[in-house]
């Protein structure tokens, strides 16, 4: 009678699905990179986000400064003075017997 070789079922176990553990770990390590590279993206998005989140806010800030100079202008009851400032800064108007200088650079 002839002997049986006699293999533990842990190893029979191991060798029945090392294929199987390999292709598993492969899709594994992929599924990782794949999702590693899109937390990579969306960091870089957010940060863009964040960026333009900041520039527009200090748009926000700079257009709400000049909304209370406005605001106070309009419900002021002298308005000559604004329209003076204005004229002289805009458009380059002078009072008679004033002479307007402009400063150039050499």
């Amino acid at each position: 009678m002839a002997v049986k070789e006699f293999r533990p079922a842990k190893s029979r176990f191991k060798i029945k699905y090392k294929k199987t553990y390999l292709v598993l770990l492969i899709l594994f390590m992929f599924v990782s990179v794949f999702c590693v590279g899109i937390r990579i993206n969306n960091d870089a998005a957010i940060a863009d986000y964040e960026r333009q989140i900041a520039e527009v806010q200090e748009k926000v800030d700079k257009l709400s400064g000049e909304n209370d100079e406005y605001t106070a202008v309009l419900t002021s009851t002298d308005r000559s003075a604004y329209y003076e400032k204005i004229a002289r800064e805009v458009y380059g108007y002078a009072k008679p017997g004033e002479y307007v200088f402009y400063k150039t650079v050499s």
